[in-house]
């Protein structure tokens, strides 16, 4: 069972202020702000209490209210239904590098979200389909047929190249040196338009052909797209959307740093004609490449040198996945949206076992049949692991949401309809349905097809999502006033805890095994708890135990390390 730890007053004023505040000690020295020990609080997906991180600004902090979910906490980031909210397309990552910042697209602009300080710190006008540098706050975006650069740190944005090569920014390579595209495909960039060749784009202002900063990386393919580069090795998968001369149909391999007949003799057909899937990311560790959107994912890794092995299922267990998305730079999780259903699921390679995280409803319910206008939540991992961010069109904080356990035939049979109102209308994929009565576990008396929608309700399964119509959109009388969506982010676990270790005249903190998203740390003693920034640091600690915890920016924190006794007197805290 997870346990919950919330922050007092004084931890929240300190955590935006982290100025030390001098304080004296025995020795005369000065220390850093002290503030109570941290409370322990359960972890029901419903139940109300204080949550794990600070809530100021911008983000909202709330519980599930979906008891068949797993997750620990909800946030909403920039709550706006008169706007949408998009992420990048699955495989690209909506986090910084350290997961201090997220970007998403609101309607015209992209909005830079700083987790640390809950403020967008940017807006970048007319900018679209941005993708984040591995090692750095760099964000690359498309702009009127040219890629940008911006510099987080620096507040400044510079133009990378224009003309040939600049279609949208797809992937960026291991080292961060070139950014992907796959360009002559539509006017605006896009490479979804079954045409274009992969192009290498350096990562210096006014890259072009003629300086031979951008190259041409496939030749005579024409319907190259949506390349993705791994984060260990020096080579690309990217999909071949039609044959070309001998070349087919399907996704294919290749290294990156080839001329363009090299990189066609060194090409490899992963999967020909789609037929294990459509869409695919590669794993966190940039090793494992892994196919969704299909009846069971599959995976194959790289092997390096050019060397691929077989596909491989995840794991014994079947489960729906659409897109899917890495979980962390470590391969360990997997997340796999569940396309139609209108959930995500965590994957972990470990055990190969889903769980389900939480429900993303994100469809625009229209009168087609079918799917048409199915929005994608899109769901990413930060970099840790630690949280995956959508986007969805529905009221997660306020209201319920439950599943299909069996089709939809002259009555609605839900896995729950608690917090469900006792007359309404449902969402079920694209079919409206109202009702007028309710079981524990059944809607009654109900009417298909509302609002001219699709009334075929049997083309439904168990676990389809099942929402409450009211919660998304601001009239259930038109199919015209339904929200846009919001950004939203689940926490799916805490932080690895780091170690705390002594030896003759220092303290040294050893980080959890995934730490990129660590901002600080919390050395919690038999009196006091300090919140250490930098290092090293000299610090004068009275006798007893101590334990440490690992502080994300986003102001998630671990659980307390095992504790260590320690002797009254001067000490230099390191990092390992």
């Amino acid at each position: 069972m997870w346990e919950r730890y919330y922050l007092s007053e004084t931890d929240i004023q300190d955590w935006f202020d982290p100025t030390p505040t001098p304080m004296a000690t025995p020795s005369g020295m000065p220390a850093l702000t002290i503030t109570p020990a941290l409370t322990a609080m359960p972890t029901t997906g419903s139940t109300p209490g204080r949550s794990l991180t600070p809530s100021s600004g911008l983000r909202e902090v709330f519980n599930d209210l979906n008891p068949e979910t797993q997750l620990l906490e909800l946030w909403r980031i920039e709550r706006d239904w008169d706007t949408t909210a998009e992420l990048a397309y699955h495989f690209q990552d909506p986090f910084s590098f350290d997961g201090r910042y997220i970007v998403s697209q609101q309607n015209s602009s992209l909005h830079v979200f700083d987790l640390r300080t809950n403020r967008v710190v940017k807006k970048l006008d007319g900018g679209k389909k941005p993708i984040w540098a591995r090692r750095n706050h760099q964000l690359f975006y498309y702009r009127s047929h040219r890629i940008y650069r911006y510099d987080v740190a620096k507040d400044e944005t510079v133009s990378i190249v224009e003309g040939v090569g600049a279609g949208y920014p797809r992937t960026i390579s291991y080292d961060d040196r070139y950014i992907f595209t796959a360009y002559g495909g539509l006017p605006d960039g896009s490479d979804r338009s079954n045409s274009g060749e992969i192009y290498r784009i350096e990562n210096k202002p006014g890259a072009s052909v003629a300086n031979d900063q951008v190259v041409q990386l496939t030749d005579e393919w024409q319907y190259a797209s949506e390349p993705r580069a791994s984060s260990k090795y020096d080579v690309i998968v990217f999909k071949q959307r039609h044959p070309s001369g001998n070349i087919e149909r399907g996704w294919w391999a290749m290294p990156f740093e080839g001329t363009a007949k090299e990189n066609y003799r060194l090409g490899v057909l992963l999967d020909k004609d789609f037929e294990l899937g459509s869409h695919a990311a590669w794993l966190g560790d940039g090793e494992h490449f892994i196919m969704g959107n299909g009846a069971q994912p599959l995976q194959i890794r790289y092997l390096g040198r050019g060397q691929w092995g077989e596909w491989q299922p995840i794991g014994p267990i079947i489960f729906p996945s659409g897109d899917v998305a890495p979980l962390g730079y470590s391969g360990q999780w997997l997340v796999a949206e569940a396309g139609n259903e209108s959930f995500i699921n965590v994957v972990d390679m470990t055990s190969s076992r889903p769980i389900l995280l939480v429900h993303a409803p994100s469809e625009i319910i229209d009168k087609k049949p079918g799917d048409g206008n199915q929005g994608d939540p899109n769901p990413h991992g930060s970099p840790d692991g630690t949280k995956v961010a959508f986007v969805s069109n529905y009221d997660l904080k306020n209201c319920p949401t439950t599943q299909l356990t069996g089709a939809v035939t002259d009555y609605v049979p839900v896995q729950s309809t608690a917090l469900f109102p006792s007359v309404g209308v449902l969402a079920i994929r694209h079919h409206l349905v109202s009702y007028t009565s309710k079981t524990a576990n059944s809607f009654e008396d109900i009417t298909v097809g509302v609002l001219g929608t699709e009334a075929a309700v049997d083309k439904t399964w168990p676990g389809i999502v099942v929402t409450n119509f009211a919660c998304r959109s601001s009239s259930i009388t038109t199919l015209n006033r339904q929200y846009g969506q919001d950004l939203y982010i689940a926490v799916y676990r805490l932080p690895d805890t780091p170690t705390l270790s002594v030896l003759t005249e220092t303290i040294k903190i050893t980080p959890g095994k995934n730490h990129r998203e660590i901002m600080g740390y919390k050395l919690h003693g038999p009196q006091h708890t300090i919140q250490y920034l930098s290092f090293p640091t000299t610090v004068y600690l009275i006798e007893g135990e101590y334990s440490v915890s690992a502080v994300e920016w986003s102001g998630l924190e671990s659980r307390p390390s095992k504790p260590v006794t320690v002797t009254t007197g001067m000490f230099e805290l390191v990092l390992d």
